[in-house]
């Protein structure tokens, strides 16, 4: 029997999180009720260990992530729903499932003494997100890039950007190759994952504007405006956004002022941020890599 309840914290995870990546994936939203339900199964089998540093523990991430994604929340990098499902994986799998990977003998990082120190420090929660940032990287920039051949519109890249974060990233993996050959065995895994991670960056950083302004930020009309979205501050007059005190996430307080700000100045659409990734597919995807390989971080570490 799988210490701590972990088989069934493992349950619980995947099958919440692939109803919100489906959900998410379909619509952009997330049925939030399904997360509370997460987080307090996840509180629950936490209580039951008994085990105080334990407990301990997931009480401290909880506060920690929560308040993290609250500011992400406001500030428009992730939606609610998503801040709140980092809070719900870390309640659920406060530390990584390693007596499941010793269960299905999934990798050999489980006797590492180096992966052991990390694990007990780092919440488990932490690599899941930016394994997913990572994929979310990699997966939009393809994304954006099909829809603006599609188009049939130039890639028209900010040059100095290009040039900069090319030589950047030719210069990090050239060190970082450097560095691993004096400990291990050259690894072509790990160049191949690096080399696309970095495309990735490139594209992203030197097409941004590009991207933006023909891809993401879309003027709607006030009706067309959803809960939640975003709004594209840096394409508002900063006077208005000032004496409005405009914010980004267009609750149903801030598209109040926007009616207002609509009848007052004549304003027919407004500058939203539409076409962005859907990001919970991703964690889903991240969540099963690190069952299987425990930390995908600590283990590109180590290849």
């Amino acid at each position: 029997m799988l210490l701590n309840f972990e088989l069934l914290r493992i349950v619980v995870a995947l099958i919440g999180t692939a109803i919100l990546a489906y959900q998410d994936h379909k619509t952009s939203f997330i049925e939030e009720k399904i997360v509370y339900a997460m987080i307090a199964i996840g509180a629950i089998l936490d209580l039951l260990t008994f085990d105080n540093q334990f407990i301990l523990f997931s009480i401290g991430g909880v506060i920690a992530i929560g308040a993290i994604g609250y500011y992400a929340y406001r500030t428009g990098q992730f939606g609610l729903g998503d801040s709140l499902l980092f809070v719900a994986l870390h309640t659920l799998l406060p530390f990584p499932a390693i007596e499941f990977a010793k269960y299905i003998n999934a990798t050999p990082l489980v006797q590492s003494t180096a992966y052991s120190q990390i694990a007990q420090i780092v919440p488990f929660v932490l690599s899941i997100v930016i394994t997913a940032s990572m994929l979310a990287l990699v997966g939009s920039s393809i994304g954006y890039a099909h829809k603006l051949w599609k188009s049939k519109k130039l890639w028209q890249p900010n040059n100095l950007i290009l040039a900069i974060s090319t030589t950047a990233s030719v210069g990090f993996i050239f060190f970082w190759f450097k560095i691993k050959s004096a400990a291990v065995e050259f690894s072509i895994l790990q160049f191949v994952i690096l080399a696309i991670i970095f495309a990735a960056v490139i594209f992203a950083v030197s097409t941004r504007r590009q991207v933006m302004q023909e891809i993401i930020v879309k003027q709607l009309r006030v009706s067309e405006i959803e809960d939640e979205d975003i709004l594209a501050l840096e394409n508002l007059d900063k006077k208005l956004v000032e004496q409005y005190k405009l914010e980004k996430v267009l609750t149903k307080n801030q598209v109040e002022k926007l009616k207002v700000i609509q009848q007052k100045t004549g304003e027919k659409t407004f500058p939203v941020y539409k076409n962005l990734p859907r990001f919970v597919p991703y964690v889903l995807v991240s969540l099963v890599i690190h069952l299987l390989y425990l930390n995908a971080i600590t283990l590109f570490i180590f290849l």
